[in-house]
């Protein structure tokens, strides 16, 4: 039996229908195309749950590797900003203290 070559387009095309889109993709997970090529990617990571006692509502999510391969995530809400490494979640947000101008005092010598 010969081989056969198929010619597919690359990308995934959701605007038309399977038959309309014959020699294409209508679906698909986990998969990137490069060079017009079909590649299987890495999938997903489960850091774990993420607590309900974060303060604010989760705006950006940003995550990255360490150069040992420690995955590391960050969260920032809309009043704070929350690091997750090692299973456990830490309160990262920096510290702002304001004081009255009255409070200040300080004391110079030459």
């Amino acid at each position: 039996m010969p081989l056969l070559r198929l010619f597919l387009k690359p990308g995934i095309d959701k605007q038309n229908t399977e038959y309309g889109a014959e020699g294409g993709w209508v679906n698909g997970d986990y998969v990137r195309f490069r060079y017009g090529l079909p590649e299987k990617t890495g999938g997903w990571t489960d850091f774990g749950s993420i607590p309900v006692d974060l303060l604010g509502m989760a705006t950006q999510v940003f995550t990255w590797i360490d150069l040992e391969g420690a995955p590391y995530v960050a969260v920032g809400t809309n009043k704070k900003v929350y690091a997750f490494y090692g299973g456990t979640w830490a309160d990262i947000t920096p510290i702002r203290r304001t004081v009255t101008g009255g409070a200040i005092t300080f004391d110079t010598t030459s």
